[in-house]
């Protein structure tokens, strides 16, 4: 469990006893909320707006009205007001022992558990172990947050708690609640209740046994609206539902380094070989397809005369000419 929310001393008389006080109620797991606008999903704050201008009023201009007995509003300072509040004193005085049982659960408000404090376990289960033995629950006061708070201590299997409790003017008188009147009601009427109750009888009270529908049903809501996160593509599984082979790692190395060093080598004689049949056929295919070359005409020369004059040694070349 997480530290204590706050620390106090037990008072009796001059008994102290140094105390934690720890929450009994687990709100972890509970389904919360926040208030957003609904066309965009934005948070929204709350303000407090002035009836008369209608425009929003800062926190330091804000002030407590009272009412009094006589109706009339009475306005004061927050300042003023907190200065009148009682003053916390870090102290649960203990004022008076009454039976377990007198204390009726419709004074209940809320509980926390008592653990002790430093240097105090000793002095808290002696005090404990009295209230259990003797049946009583210790009555008193705690100032604490501006308020007087009335509470009830009591003796449980493994220590204490507290429980504040609700004045007596905060709570309606039963005879205030109309009950209608008290009918007849036959022996047959009573055997017959009887007999229903006794079927749904427990030893002792279980809350595990009730689940908070609310709560189940708010949250399958929640999980149908919420969108569907994309699921990452599982592996497909092996054929037959076996479990893989285990694969030795050493052998796997070797096995691929000989089949490497062998096709190494195998690739070697294989162009070698290829070299060696490619040169002829190469030769013989080029010796094959190439044409026979024809033996050129040699060409007549004419021997030019260098005598006469360049009119007869013209007419001279053209007779030459085929």
């Amino acid at each position: 469990m997480a530290r204590a929310l706050s620390t106090a001393t037990l008072s009796l008389g001059l008994v102290a006893i140094p105390v934690g006080l720890h929450a009994t109620r687990r709100r972890s797991g509970k389904v919360s909320y926040h208030l957003v606008h609904a066309k965009d999903g934005s948070r929204v704050k709350r303000q407090y707006v002035c009836e008369e201008e209608g425009t929003p009023v800062p926190d330091d201009e804000l002030a407590r009205s009272y009412q009094s007995d006589d109706g009339e509003e009475v306005v004061m300072e927050a300042d003023e007001a907190r200065a009148i509040a009682p003053k916390a004193t870090g102290r649960i005085d203990l004022m008076e022992f009454v039976p377990t049982g007198t204390v009726d659960a419709i004074y209940f408000d809320n509980a926390y558990f008592l653990a002790p404090g430093k240097g105090g376990a000793r002095a808290y289960h002696l005090f404990a172990a009295t209230l259990r033995e003797l049946g009583v629950v210790g009555v008193g006061t705690q100032l604490a947050r501006g308020k007087s708070y009335l509470v009830a201590i009591r003796a449980t299997e493994l220590g204490m708690t507290m429980h504040t409790l609700h004045h007596a003017d905060e709570v309606h008188a039963e005879q205030d609640v109309p009950h209608g009147d008290a009918t007849r009601i036959t022996a047959a009427e009573r055997d017959l209740a009887r007999t229903l109750v006794e079927q749904l009888r427990r030893p002792s009270f279980d809350p595990s046994r009730f689940e908070d529908e609310a709560e189940v049903a708010l949250k399958k809501a929640i999980a149908e609206h919420a969108p569907t996160p994309k699921k990452s593509k599982a592996a497909p599984a092996s054929a037959g539902g076996k479990a893989p082979k285990v694969v030795d790692l050493m052998a796997s190395l070797r096995a691929s380094l000989e089949a490497s060093a062998g096709g190494k080598r195998a690739a070697k004689r294989g162009t070698k070989s290829a070299t060696a049949n490619k040169a002829p056929k190469r030769t013989a295919s080029a010796a094959k397809y190439k044409r026979p070359t024809a033996a050129k005409p040699a060409r007549a020369h004419t021997a030019r005369s260098t005598t006469g004059t360049p009119r007869q040694r013209r007419s001279s070349r053209s007779d030459a000419t085929p």
